[in-house]
C-alpha cells in the first residue's frame, strides 16, 4: 500500500494517538447536521457558505471512515440541499471570504500578534486562521463543481496559499489539528478528484514542516561518533600545561577529589614588585593551578603603601605582562589568567602613563 502523504506516523501527536482524525470528522458532521436543521427561510448566505465548506471537507474523508461515522447520510443530504439552494445564491456566498484580510492577519503572526497571547490562545487563533483558509478553498472548489466560476477568488486564495508555503513555521502550533485532519483524508483522493486534493495541499506542507522540526529537535540527523572518534575527541579537549608563560599556573583538569564533591582549593602563590622609590609594593596572588573556568576569573594586583592599599594612584594605568589594567580606589587592578597567558610576556610590571618599571622581588621560572 502506498503511504499517504497526509499521514506521518512518526510525528509525536500521531504516534501517541493524541491527534484524533475521527473527532475532526465528527465535528464536521455535527456542524452539517445543525445547518441542515435550520428553517429554509432563515438560512443566510453565511450558513450556506458553512454548509458548502463542511460538505466539501467531508468529500476529502476516507470512504470507510465516512461510512462508519455518517450513519444518517448527512453528506448526501448536504449535497441535495446545496443542489437546491447554491446556484441562486452563489454571488452572496462568494462575497464572504476575504483573502486580503486573511493575509494581513497571517502576516501579523510573524510580528506582533504572537507576543500578545498565551500559548493556548495562540493555538486557538491559528487553528481558526488555518480553518478560514481551508473553508475558503473548499467553497471555491464547491462553487466550480456546480459549474459556477469563482471569479477572482481563485487568484486571491492562491496568494494566501503561497504565503503559507513560504511561512509554514507560523502554523507549527496547530500541529495536532493538522495531523488529525491528515488522518482522515482519503489517500486515494488524487485519483478521484484532483482539484479537491489541491485544497489539502497546505496540510502536506505543514506536515513536512512538523517533520523537519521534530527531526531537528530529536537530533535525528546527527550521526553518533564511534568509540575511536570519541576517544580522539576527548584527548584533543584535555587541557595541556602552557609553557609559553612559565610564571603562570598550569591549566589542568581539576583533581578527582574535586569532581567527587571534595572541596580542594588550589594553594596560592605570591608575586611581589617594589616601586623604584621603594615606597610602594605590588602584590599578585596566583593559584597553584588553573582550569577552564578559573582562566576567566579575575585575579587582583594590589598596590600597598606600608600595610594599607594605596589610593593615591586611583585611575592610574598598570601594565602586567603587557596587559593593561586600571587601579581603582582600593589600589586594585584586575586581570585574568587567560589574558596574561595570551600575552606570552614575562611578569613585567609597568605603572603610570610613563610605564615606570617596578622591580620584581619574587623568583619566577624563566
Amino acid at each position: 500500500m502506498t503511504p499517504s502523504p497526509f499521514v506521518r506516523a512518526t510525528l509525536t501527536a500521531t504516534r501517541t494517538q493524541v491527534a484524533d482524525g475521527q473527532a475532526v470528522v465528527e465535528g464536521w458532521l455535527d456542524r452539517l447536521d445543525q445547518l441542515l436543521s435550520l428553517p429554509e427561510a432563515e438560512t443566510t448566505a453565511e450558513d450556506l457558505y458553512d454548509l458548502l465548506a463542511c460538505w466539501g471537507a467531508l468529500q476529502r474523508v476516507r470512504p470507510d471512515l465516512l461510512t462508519q461515522l455518517d450513519e444518517t447520510d448527512l453528506s448526501g443530504q448536504g449535497e441535495r440541499s446545496l443542489q437546491q439552494h447554491l446556484p441562486g445564491r452563489a454571488g452572496e456566498v462568494l462575497a464572504i471570504p476575504q483573502p486580503q484580510e486573511w493575509l494581513e492577519t497571517a502576516q501579523s503572526w510573524l510580528t506582533e500578534a504572537r507576543d500578545h497571547c498565551d500559548p493556548a490562545e495562540r493555538v486557538e487563533h491559528l487553528v481558526c486562521l488555518l480553518t478560514d483558509l481551508d473553508e475558503a478553498e473548499l467553497v471555491a472548489w464547491g462553487i466550480r463543481r456546480w459549474g459556477i466560476a469563482p471569479g477572482k477568488l481563485t487568484t486571491e486564495l492562491q496568494r494566501c496559499a503561497t504565503w503559507l508555503v513560504e511561512h509554514p513555521e507560523v502554523f507549527v502550533p496547530t500541529g495536532v489539528y493538522v495531523q488529525a485532519v491528515g488522518l482522515g483524508v482519503d489517500p486515494g483522493l488524487p485519483g478521484r478528484d484532483l482539484p479537491l486534493t489541491w485544497t489539502a495541499d497546505k496540510f502536506v506542507v505543514l506536515l513536512d514542516e512538523l517533520e523537519r522540526i521534530e527531526a531537528y529537535l530529536s537530533f535525528a540527523d546527527i550521526i553518533p561518533l564511534s568509540p575511536e572518534e570519541l576517544a580522539q575527541a576527548r584527548q584533543s579537549l584535555e587541557p595541556r600545561p602552557h609553557t609559553t608563560s612559565p610564571w603562570l599556573p598550569p591549566v589542568r583538569v581539576r583533581p578527582l577529589a574535586a569532581a567527587q564533591g571534595v572541596v580542594q582549593s588550589p594553594r596560592p602563590g605570591l608575586l611581589r614588585w617594589r616601586s623604584p622609590d621603594q615606597h610602594l609594593v605590588a602584590l599578585l596572588v596566583l593559584p597553584e593551578w588553573s582550569d577552564t573556568a578559573m582562566e576567566m576569573v579575575p585575579i587582583r594586583l594590589t598596590i600597598f603603601e606600608g600595610e594599607e592599599p594605596t589610593s593615591q594612584l586611583t585611575g592610574c594605568p598598570v601594565w602586567l605582562a603587557g596587559v593593561q589594567g586600571i587601579l581603582n580606589t582600593g589600589g586594585v587592578a584586575l586581570y585574568s589568567l587567560a589574558n596574561l597567558r595570551q600575552s606570552q610576556h614575562p611578569p613585567r610590571l609597568e605603572v603610570g602613563p610613563s610605564r615606570e618599571v617596578w622591580l620584581l622581588e619574587t623568583n619566577v621560572p624563566e
